[in-house]
């Protein structure tokens, strides 16, 4: 019986050399197919049409777009959750694509909350 294909110099330098490099380039295109669909999920999120209106209105309104803004600091300032908690809870919403879960996170109060805040202050 002849030689064996790892027995070669052919097939010492494809077991040596461009097995690894295959294998390799094999993983990191499965890294990407699996980070490709866990990020699938982070389109921009649609508003509802009032929530929409309200924040163009907070846009337009310079005593409505403080208030808004007073209001968001106030949250964050007296929020009592752990810096890890927050960072956590905000990494997955910015992953998720959700500006009301990032607000929660970040403040406890959802998009919706600090509207109705905010409007009922002014």
């Amino acid at each position: 019986m002849g030689l064996q294909l790892h027995e070669t110099v052919y097939g010492k330098n494809f077991f040596e050399y461009q097995l690894p490099k295959l294998t390799e380039a094999i993983e990191n295109l499965s890294e990407n197919i699996k980070r490709q669909k866990d990020s699938e999920g982070t389109e921009k999120e649609d508003l509802a049409p009032e929530k929409r209106e309200a924040l163009l209105a907070v846009l337009q309104n310079p005593q409505k777009a403080e208030a808004f803004g007073r209001r968001i600091t106030e949250q964050v300032e007296t929020d009592d959750e752990s810096p890890e908690k927050i960072g956590y809870y905000a990494a997955k919403a910015i992953l998720d694509g959700s500006m009301d879960d990032l607000l929660i996170a970040i403040c406890g109060w959802s998009v919706s909350s600090l509207l109705d805040s905010v409007n009922s202050d002014i």
